[in-house]
Parts: C-alpha cells; structure tokens; sequence
C-alpha cells in the first residue's frame, strides 16, 4: 500500500496539524512534502492575486 492511498481521503491541513501534534513518521512527512510539491507545481506560472490587487488597489 502506497503514501497515496493510506493518507487517500485526508486533507492536507488535517496531514499538518498530525505533524504539528507530534507525528514524526516518515511517511506522513513524504505525503506532506508531495502535496506542497503537486501544489506547488500547479501554481507555476500563474499570476499572484495579491500582487496584482496592491498594483492596481493601492
């Protein structure tokens, strides 16, 4: 059974606050460090909001 599949179902948020309470497993850290990266890697080349908002918004 994969990373994947045993953390399937488990948001990411609730993967970091087991980490914050003191999980300190190998695995459950490579999940985290997966999602950061897919999410990262969906982001690539987008536009930040933020930024445009004080560009144009003051």
């Amino acid at each position: 059974m994969t990373n994947q599949e045993i953390f399937k179902g488990i948001t990411t948020a609730e993967l970091i606050s087991y980490k914050v309470s003191g999980d300190n497993s190998k695995e459950l850290r490579q999940e985290i460090e997966r999602r950061i990266f897919l999410e990262a890697s969906s982001r690539e080349g987008k536009v930040n909001n933020t930024q445009l908002d004080a560009q144009y918004n003051g």
